[in-house]
């Protein structure tokens, strides 16, 4: 059996934090994504527009953005475990009644 562990930051990271962000200089003096290579300033548009899409789909389905990621994510399978996590509770309360939800 083959058991896929992963965090699903990458993805849902994009949704609120970067609502604010047009590019990588805006992110906060030591944030590590300002030297991850997804994050450059030639690929951020990309990201943006990733962003769009988890947005329009959550809104599609009355979820947030962080929502329809967890939910795409545990829809990937059984060998399939997310590791979501956050900081703000507000977030975390947000995001994990998800787990019960099929987008």
């Amino acid at each position: 059996m083959c058991v896929q562990f992963g965090t699903y930051d990458e993805l849902s990271q994009a949704h609120s934090p970067h609502a604010s962000k047009k590019s990588p200089d805006d992110f906060e003096e030591g944030d590590i994504r300002r030297i991850i290579p997804r994050y450059s300033k030639e690929n951020f548009p990309n990201v943006l527009k990733v962003v769009e899409e988890i947005q329009a789909i959550g809104e599609k389905h009355g979820a947030s953005a962080g929502q329809a990621t967890l939910a795409w994510l545990l829809a990937q399978g059984q060998d399939v475990i997310p590791i979501p996590g956050t900081r703000n509770v507000k977030v975390k309360r947000e995001t994990f009644p998800s787990a019960a939800e099929k987008v």
